[in-house]
Order: structure tokens, then sequence, then C-alpha cells
């Protein structure tokens, strides 16, 4: 049972006896109205009052467990006033249930305000005439005979357990799975599985919702739509009344109303909510609302933020970081929040970003195109495999009335004393970080392990060896080997180009190994980018504690005050720098709104805020672009609101105040001023901002916008100041008539101008820049709607303090949606072209170029004649990068693997290119099995991407009458019903290529010498039938068309696989089948690493099959297969290519009842007369894992149904090859099904 589980456990116990004893008291309080019914047994009189709520979403009312005397019910308003309107909800007695028909709210009089309750009065009888009373049960009477009018027998049946586990009335289902495997080739495994799912009602009414597993999933949820399927999250929760208790998975979110407090979490533990009234009996305005909430748990991974920088035409996938550098780690699912210009965007292949959760890489769709012009701003939450992460949240909220006082703490502290299993900390290390203080980069230490040799070690090892180069000595160089000398395990990090002495090995062994490289022998400036250091994390702890208030002053005033003490400590470890781990701050706001008259109104807000230098909130809780709308640096964490955690602190406090105005008015009227003033407690930074927005509804389908921002900053005790302004317009109309009724048309334009002076000179940091932009659109509706853009802009950057056209760009975007023909055709385009010219290069960041981008996606949906003809198809084409990576082969440790391992060049030394897939299963391998790992390498190469998905069904006998108006058969449209296809193409290709030759790239089929193929996924597959499924006869023809490119750091690796088959099918009676088959094909592999992996395989093969039905139970298949295969190299060899002639004889046998017991058992003889050598790759591909003479294959599986929901299944599988010993494997699994 993993850890996981066994933690969700011992947290149920104490958290179940916790919950029992706070019902106990709750169990005799009257229940809310919505919740649960009055129990009338409890109470002597039978009259009746009682409020009832009134809001969304809410029709059905329980008002009592008795039933109600129908004359004596009755509703009031708050004001005491009859609620007259009888039309309005119908009445109930015997059940005791109202129902509202319509919303009441247009029944209020003009002067009652709208109301949100109403009290009922009325007088229950003594019993409940709703209540079903039987003393036989249904269920079990039986139709007495077969013909009509016999009546039922009625036949008492005793009750039995149908299952193992016996869950009372609740809804559950699942299965709890235990086996094992051995076998003569491999050591004793264990595999377990468990699953439920329980839903429902335990005593004393409390509902229950679990999802429980005990599966390990290496993966996650693939990021590619929306809403994500967690296959891994487990829970209980429990609910009763107004409290809900959870134990195990959940997603930790900010408490209400709060302002400082922002936290978004993914948590393994328990959270509690609850809410009640402290004095139900008083009046409405006197009662008295609590809200509480508690999470106590373990942190499922680490908070970061990060910047991309975003390159010209390039659509991804953009890697994601860790906040102490880590460059391979593991985003936590559903954890992100994606930022562009400070927008917030949406995940999925259809909106405007997917996400690689498992190699953290970040990639946008053609709804959301990249360019040099845009802001990248990534949230998110990875795995942390350093220390033990508790965390607390805890937070109440007191409400009378319009008045409310909340408090909240989180406290998070990693574990110092209790790291994870792969981060160990030695007693050197320990002392390193208690002498480290809040500086990470003094927890620096050395990467240097002496284990020892050992030929079985997984990681590469080295020796220590005295180097010289010149004239230049340098000891004690490490240096990979593989012999007794090699005693050193070795961790390498990256520190930067020309910082390193090491640089990763290029020769494909397996592991990643690194080499040393010599300085320049002139200038001695090193030249690798990796060093023999480890960078320790230091354990963090933070806590946040907030206290606010709100209450409503006159008619539509509100004033929120709140009060945020922080505590952050670096590093736990040291006491060193600690002076500054307690901040401050507070936020103060007041708004009010009153009319001017009965078309105008106005609004107003002031706010205060200020925070020390010292205050690190848990998540950032300002905007994501506050930084450069006020032209403050992005490592301040006080203004940009960062948790402070992996980065510097702040360098100074802060002091925001603000005056809010806006008028709106009937007609579309809609201006607000802000009028903001930021200062440091130190006065280095002083920042004025005015924001001026106004909309204008200028009647018959015109709008007019107009705003902009103006900001001016002083810094440096006014050596430097700023100024920055960005003004933006509009103008629109909507058509109502003609044609083109429906369309918006649009002209909007928007700049931004930054200067920035440092004493009376202009900075670099200044730039300018400003657009236009044409738009049409139409209503969007759910059968056509039409997108239309073009955009101008042109940047400006600072040469010779002037400013200078640094690039200019044209962007065209089309998109829309049709659907047509009774919406059997649905079409859906977007297509970007963006044109960007460079007219100064020292201007632009060097990673961008001129460029001609095209960007665009067409998918289609349709049907034709009746679904004669049904067809999907998918095409996008853009421009990313792709990642190079590389395999590591890891020694199974849980189970036979998938590998084997074959040392072709008998080196002794383990290259990636000498291990294989075992298809015959590595399980009955004689030698040790290998998991394949994939590894990220960082390192990207520019691609033009193009993907197409096609799927096409040819149906004739769903559109064609195969009988004329007369009753004849007509022959032709007989006999093409008999015919159908299916033809399906995915492919996603990325290839480089040169500017001028990036069309071919778009092209989704063919080749070009320009082109230059970096990833490649493409699969063709075409089938004809001919008289399909029927039992008589049929006849199938089809080819497949397959081929992978992978983008390795050894060079690109490709495959290829092309089969062309024929079957026929022939019924021979009611109980036999014969089915001949007839193949050929063709597998290419081409590696430029290897050149023993270059080779190109062709076969042919014929198959003959018998099927015998002997019974319902049994059946019968003997099958004779014949194959000859040869390697056709392009570079034909000296000696014969390698050469294959196989006959196998196969007989099957399965015996199967329904719901009891199946034996299925299967034997193979399999002659293979070999020619040529055996240690190559390409024999191995030939011989399928066998070895030349005869081989015997044997599988026998046996499944029964026990008593009790138990399923029991035994597997044995053997195999025995010319000189080697025969190979066993046995497994059995036990499965309770519930």
């Amino acid at each position: 049972m993993p850890k996981k589980l066994v933690f969700l456990v011992s947290l149920f116990i104490p958290c179940l006896l916790i919950w029992t004893g706070l019902q106990l008291n709750a169990q005799t309080t009257a229940k809310d109205s919505l919740v649960k019914p009055t129990d009338a047994r409890f109470n002597l009189s039978n009259l009746r009052q009682k409020w009832i709520k009134i809001g969304l979403g809410t029709d059905t009312i329980t008002l009592d467990t008795l039933s109600v005397f129908p004359d004596t019910f009755a509703l009031f308003y708050p004001n005491g006033q009859p609620f007259t309107d009888t039309a309005a909800y119908k009445l109930y007695p015997a059940q005791a249930k109202i129902i509202f028909r319509h919303s009441i709210l247009s029944t209020a009089a003009a002067s009652t305000p709208p109301p949100d309750s109403l009290m009922a009065r009325y007088r229950v009888m003594p019993f409940y005439l709703a209540q079903t009373f039987r003393h036989k049960n249904k269920q079990l009477n039986t139709p007495f005979g077969e013909l009509p009018y016999t009546g039922n027998a009625y036949q008492l049946k005793p009750t039995t357990a149908t299952s193992l586990f016996d869950f009372g009335g609740l809804n559950y289902n699942g299965s709890l799975t235990r086996g094992i495997a051995i076998g003569n080739n491999q050591d004793l495994s264990v595999n377990s599985n468990f699953n439920l799912q329980i839903a429902g009602k335990l005593p004393g009414d409390i509902s229950i919702l679990a999802a429980l597993n005990d599966n390990n999933l290496p993966i996650q949820p693939e990021g590619n739509t929306q809403q994500l399927q967690e296959f891994d999250k487990i829970y209980i929760e429990l609910k009763k009344q107004n409290h809900s208790l959870l134990l195990g998975d959940f997603s930790l979110t900010n408490p209400a109303n709060g302002y400082f407090m922002r936290v978004q979490r993914n948590l393994l533990g328990a959270k509690y909510q609850t809410n009640f009234n402290i004095n139900k009996q008083a009046e409405k305005q006197r009662q008295q609302q609590l809200t509480f909430g508690a999470a106590a748990a373990i942190a499922k991974g680490a908070y970061q933020r990060q910047t991309l920088t975003p390159v010209e035409g390039n659509q991804g996938p953009y890697r994601l970081v860790g906040a102490n550098g880590e460059n391979f780690i593991v985003v936590l699912s559903g954890s992100e929040r994606v930022y562009v210009d400070g927008r917030l965007l949406t995940r999925g292949a259809t909106n405007d970003y997917i996400i690689d959760y498992n190699t953290a890489e970040l990639g946008f769709t053609p709804k959301m195109p990249i360019t040099k012009d845009v802001r990248l701003v990534v949230e998110f939450e990875y795995t942390d495999r350093t220390y033990l992460r508790p965390a607390l949240l805890t937070h109440a909220q007191w409400q009378q009335g319009k008045t409310q006082i909340r408090i909240a703490h989180f406290y998070e502290t990693d574990s110092k004393n209790q790291p994870v299993s792969d981060y160990t900390l030695s007693d050197a290390q320990k002392n390193a970080l208690k002498n480290a203080g809040d500086n990470p980069l003094s927890a620096i230490v050395s990467g240097i392990d002496s284990v020892g040799y050992s030929p079985q070690s997984l990681v590469p090892l080295y020796a220590l060896k005295d180097t010289t180069v010149g004239t230049h000595f340098y000891p004690d160089v490490l240096v990979q080997r593989n012999d007794t000398t090699a005693s050193y395990a070795v961790r390498f990090s990256y520190v930067g180009q020309g910082f390193g002495d090491y640089i990763p090995q290029t020769e494909n062994l397996n592991g990643r190994a690194f080499k040393w490289v010599s300085p320049d022998t002139v200038t001695q400036q090193k030249t690798g980018s990796y060093a023999p250091v480890q960078q320790l994390i230091t354990p963090k702890q933070r806590q946040l504690l907030t206290l606010g208030a709100q209450t409503q002053i006159a008619k539509n005033g509100i004033v929120n005050a709140e009060l945020a003490l922080s505590q952050r400590d670096a590093n736990t470890f040291s006491e060193k720098d600690d002076a500054d781990n307690l901040g401050l701050a507070a936020a103060l706001t007041w708004q009010n709104s009153w009319a001017l008259s009965n078309r105008l109104h106005f609004e107003q807000q002031l706010r205060y805020e200020f925070a020390n230098k010292q205050f690190i909130p848990v998540e950032p809780y300002r905007p994501v672009e506050f930084a450069r709308n006020w032209n403050l640096p992005a490592t301040s964490s006080v203004i940009t609101g960062s948790s402070g955690i992996g980065g510097g602190l702040p360098a100074y406090g802060q002091h925001l105040a603000a005056i809010k105005m806006g008028i709106k008015g009937a007609n579309g009227l809609n201006t607000t001023y802000d009028l903001s003033w930021l200062a440091t407690t130190d006065t280095t930074y002083r920042g004025w901002q005015h924001d001026l927005q106004n909309q204008t509804s200028l009647g018959k389908g015109w709008l007019f916008k107009i705003g902009g921002t103006w900001l001016q900053t002083k810094q440096g005790k006014g050596s430097s100041s700023s100024s920055f302004i960005r003004p933006v317009s509009s103008l629109e109309k909507k058509l109502s008539k003609g044609r083109l009724r429906g369309f918006t048309f649009a002209i909007a334009t928007q700049a931004e101008k930054n200067a920035r002076w440092l004493l009376d000179s202009l900075t670099p940091q200044s730039f300018a820049w400003y657009d236009w932009k044409l738009m049409a659109t139409n209503s969007d509706t759910s059968q056509k709607a039409l997108r239309l853009s073009f955009v101008r802009r042109i940047d400006f950057g600072l040469k010779n303090q002037t400013y200078r056209m640094a690039s200019q760009s044209q962007t065209l975007d089309i998109g829309g949606t049709w659907a047509g023909n009774k919406k059997q055709q649905q079409w859906a385009w977007q297509l970007n072209w963006r044109r960007l010219a460079i007219t100064d290069s020292v201007l632009i960041a060097a990673n961008n170029k001129p460029a001609n981008n095209l960007l665009g996606s067409l998918t289609h949906q349709g049907g034709w004649w009746r679904g004669l003809l049904r067809s999907t198809t998918q095409y996008e084409i853009g421009s990313g990068q792709e990642q190079k990576t590389e395999y590591y082969y890891q020694p199974a440790t849980n189970g036979p693997g998938a590998y084997i391992w074959k040392d072709y060049n008998t080196d002794g030394l383990q290259q990636t290119g000498e291990f294989e897939y075992d298809p015959q299963g590595a399980a009955l391998s004689d030698t040790t099995t290998y998991n394949r790992l994939l590894l990220p390498t960082g390192d990207y190469l520019r691609t033009n991407n193009a993907l197409l998905s096609q799927t096409l069904y040819l149906t004739p006998k769903l559109g064609l009458n195969t009988t004329s108006i007369s009753g004849r058969k007509n022959n032709w449209r007989s006999i093409l019903a008999l015919v159908s296809t299916q033809h399906t193409i995915s492919l996603m290709r990325k290839v480089a290529t040169t500017q001028q030759a990036r069309w071919l790239a778009w092209l989704p089929f063919g080749r070009d010498t320009l082109l230059q193929t970096i990833s490649e996924n493409s699969t063709w597959q075409n089938t004809l039938y001919l008289n399909r499924s029927n039992p008589a006869w049929e006849l199938m023809l089809q080819s497949i068309n397959i081929a992978t490119t992978a983008n390795l750091v050894s060079g690109a690796d490709r495959r290829t696989r092309n089969e062309y088959l024929a079957q026929w099918r022939q019924g021979l009676g009611r109980r036999f089948t014969a089915i001949l088959k007839y193949g050929r094909g063709n597998t290419t592999s081409a590696s430029m690493a290897f050149a023993n992996r270059n080779y190109h395989l062709q076969n042919q093969q014929i198959e003959p099959q018998l099927t015998a039905i002997i019974s319902n139970k049994q059946r019968f298949i003997l099958s004779y297969r014949y194959k000859h295969a040869f390697n056709k190299p392009n570079n034909p060899p000296a000696n014969p290519p390698e050469t294959t002639r196989e006959h196998r004889l196969t007989a099957e046998h399965t015996l199967a009842a329904v719901g009891q017991n199946s034996i299925n058992s299967r034997l193979s003889w399999v002659n293979i007369a070999y020619l040529g050598p055996t240690n190559t790759p390409a024999a191995f591909a030939l011989l399928e894992g066998l070895q030349p003479g005869q081989n015997w294959l044997w599988t026998l599986n046996y499944g029964t149904r026990l008593p009790g929901n138990l399923q029991l299944n035994l597997q044995y599988e053997g195999r025995k090859s010319e000189n080697s010993r025969v190979a066993h494997v046995g497994r059995m699994s036990l499965t309770a099904l519930f």
C-alpha cells in the first residue's frame, strides 16, 4: 500500500472521531429550511413558523416532516405584509413541500425591496400522509406462468451476500487485485491494484463521496483539454448539514474577501468547512453568521512564477524551470496559470495553449500567435523532491447584517529533518547550510562522492587524473571509466557557458556522462558549461496572518480594511540573517456610489496600501503587469508581489494611494478616472499615474472609446526619472440593416512611449511603439461567425539619444466558423499572417530575425448522402521548436522490463544503440531487463510544423437504395453496397528549412532536399472491405505506412514500416471458418549515431487459418505461417545479407462459459532457417527475439469466478529455443469486485 493511501487512512480515523463529537451537539439544533426540514417530533405544538430562503436555483422546498393542513398555510414578506400571489407557488400538503413556479421578485410591490426570504406559517397533522407502508416486497412478485391473466406468484428468497465487501445502501463500485509473478529467469514480483468509488448516505444523515486507489501512476493527464482527467486523485468527503470534511487530495484556494492572502495549492491532507447562525432566533438584521475553515496537509509541490522570453513566430514549446533553477521538473496538473499581456489564457487544443506536465513544456495554439511583442508570465506548481512540506490554513469570518470581520492564517515550512528519500543530507552539507544564511549561493558544495568501483553501478563512475595541456598543469581531472580506477560518483550542475570545465559526452553511453575540456590556452578562460558542484536547497518557512473588516456606511458606502503580518525564513538551518524575517502590510479602501439623476450614476473609490520591505506574501497579490505599469524592476518582491522564496529580498517598502471616480449613464456612457501615487519608504522611488477611460454610445450602432495612462516617476534621489504614456482609442459601428446586418466594423489605435532618463540623458531602456487596427466581426452564432482584422505596428528604439525605427510589422488575422446542411457540415478556420521587417538590428533582440510567419488551423466535420460518406479533418501549420532528447535504460526493479541489452560490439560498455525491445516478452529473457526513460536536454532547434489528421469513411449501403420503385433488386447498387472503405491519415512533422523554402514545410505530403526532418510521427492506413462482417464471406485489403523520426542528442533516428495485407474469410457451414492471409512489407531503420542500426528489411508471408466452433463454449484454431524476410541495405556488405525463412505452426484452444470458468491455451512451433551474423540489430529484428532453429512457445490462461464476486486468474507461459534452457513465467492474481 503506497504512502499516500496510508497517510489518508491515518487521517481518516481521528478526523472521523472529531467529526462524530461535533455532530452530537449539532443534532439537537434546528436545521436550515433549505437543507433539512423541521423535525416535528420534538415540537409539542402543531403551529409552525419559519423563514424559507428564495434564491436562484431554488424551486422545491421541504417544509416539515409531517403533513400540512392546507387551509392554515400562508406566506408573509419580511415586513409582515402577506404574500398574496398564490399563482407563484404550489403547495403539496401531504408531502409538506412547496414548489415555486416562477420568480417572486416581480410580485413585490414597488415600494417593497425584492425579498430574499419569506415567512411561512402553517399547522401540521400528527402524521405524514406521504409515507409508504407495505407488508410485502413488490420485487418478489414474479409471473406465475407464460399465459396472460395468470397473476403473479409471491416467492420468498433468502438474502445472501453477493459481494465480499458490503457497504449497505451506499452506491459503490471498484475492485481489489493482488497478484504475484515468478519465473526461472526473474525474481518474485508482487503487484497490487485497488480502486473504489463510494457515494451515498451514512447513518446520522451523513453524505459520503469517496474515490480511493493505490495506483502509483508515473504520469499525469495530458494538458491539451480544458477539463483534466485526474487519474490518481484520492479523497473521502463527508457532509452533514453545513459541515464538510474532506480527506485526501484537494486544491486549496483563497479565503473569501481577503486581499493579501492569495494562495493556490495542491495538497494531501484534511480540509474542514462549516457555517452556521449564532443567534438564529433573532431578527434577520441581527442574526450573526459565522464561517470557519481549516486545512492541514502536506504540499504536493512548490510554487513558481516564471517570465518567459518570447521569440518571433515561435509557438513553443517553452520550457518551465523550478524556483531554485531546477531544469527538469514535473508540473502538477491543473496548477498552471498562463498570462499573455496580463490576460489569463484558457488551456486546450481548441483554446489558447497546451502543456505537457511531465516534461514541463508549454506550447501555444494558432489562436494565440506568439510574437516578439507579447509578454508571457506563467504561475505553476511543480514536484519538489527535497523536503517534506507541511501546510496549514485556518480562516474564519463573522458577519452581522452588512458588517463582517475576517481572519486568516497560513503556515508552510520545509521539514529540514525530513528530506525525501532522494535528497538526503550529510553532516558536511548540513554545516554548509548552517553557514549559508539567506544567501543560496553560499550553499554550494562539491558534487564528488567516493563510492568505490562497482560493475553493476547504475550511474557512470569517474577516476581522478592529472592532465597537462601545453605548458599548463591541471590536477584531479575527472575522467569517466569502466575499470577499477573509477571510484567516484559525481553530480554535475549547469553553471553557464564559459564558467565550467565539463561538457556532456557525445559517445552515446547509457546514462548521462561528462568529459573535461581544457581552458583557453592563452586567456585560461573556461570553455565548459558544467562543474562538479551541487547547489544545496535551503529549507524555507513562511507564515502569513491577515485580519480584515468590512462594513457599510451610509446607503451605498463600503469601507474595507485589512492588516497583514508575514514571517519568512529563507533558511531554517541557519540563524544568520533572521533579523529581516518579519514583514507588515496594510490596506484600506472606501467606495461609494449615488445617483446624480435617473440616468447618471457616480462612483468613487479611495484606497491606500502600505508594505514594508520585509513583507513577503504567500503568492502575488498584485496584478501580473503591476511592475511594468509602474516602471519598476521585475525583481522587486514587494512591488510585484512575488513569493520571495527563491528570489532576492525587496530593496524597499512602499506606499500606494489612489482615488478613482466614474460616471455611468443609461446611454452607454462609462467614464472613469484613476489617480495613483506610489512611493518607497526610503523615498528612492516616487510615481504618479493617471488613468482615464471613456466609453460613449453615439447612437445608431456607433460606439466610441478613448483613454490612456500617463506615468511620471522619480528614482534615486532624483538622479533618474521616467515618463510612460499609453493612449488607446477605438470607433465601432454595428450594422442593423442590409446584407451585412449583424456585422461590426471598427478602427482602433494604441501606442506606448516609455522615456527613461539618467540625469539629462535617455537610457537604452527607453522605447516607443504605436499601431492601428481595422476589424470586422459578425454576430457570434452557432451557425456562422466571421472575424477579420489587420494590424500595422511600428517599434522605435533609442539610438544616439533619439528614437529610431527599429522594426515594423503587418498582421492579418482571419477566423470563423460555419455550420450548414442541417449541421451535417461544420467548418472552423483560423489564419494568422505576420510580416516582420527589421530596420535596425542593433535595436532588436538578437533572437528575432526578419520573417514572414504563417500560422493557421482548419477543422471540418461532415457527412453526405445519409452517411454514405463521412469525414473529419484537422490541418494546422505554424512554427516552433523541438527539444533534443536522449534515452536512458534503467534496470527493471519491480517486475520485468520491456528492453534487453545486446552487446553488439563486445566492448562491455552499454551504448544506447545496443538496447532492443523484445517483442516476445522480456519476461522470458535470460538476461537483465530494462525500462527506457526519456531525458530532456533543454537544447532546442527551431522548426516549421505541419499537422494533418484525416479520417474518411465510405459506406455505400447507408446511402443507396438497393431496390427500385417497382420492388425489383437493383444489381449494380447491390454490388456497390458490398463495398466499404476506411482511410486514416495522422501526420505530425517538424522540419528545419530556409526562409525561402518555408512553404514546403507546410505541405504535409512529400519530401524535398531543402527540408531537414527534425521530428516526425505519421501513420497512413487504408482499408477496403467487400461484404464486411457478413458471416458467409469477406474480403479485406489493407495498407499501413508508419514513419517516426526522433530528435536525439546523438542525431536523428528514423524508423519506417510499410505493410500490405490481403485477407479472405470464408464460412464453411455453421461451425467452421477458413481465413487466408497474404502480406508483404518492409521495415527500415536509419541512425546517424549507430551505423549498425541502418538496415532495410523486406518480407512476405502467407498464413492459412482454420477456426472450428465446437460448441457455444468451445473454439479451436489451427494456423500455419510461412515468412521469408531478408535485409537489403543500401550499401551491401561483403558477406551475404541476413535472411530468414520461418515456418510457424500454431494451435489455440478456448473453453469458456459466460460467468463461469475459462481456459485458453496456445502452442506454437517455430522453425527458423537463418543465414547471416546473429549479433546485429537487423538480425534481432528479423528473428523477432527468437533463435535460429526450432523454437517452442506456449501459453496457458485460466480464469474462474469464485463466490463473493471474486475473480481468479492464472497465467503460465514458456519458451524453449535451441541451445538454451526452458524459460518459465507464472502469474496469479485474485480480484475482488464490489
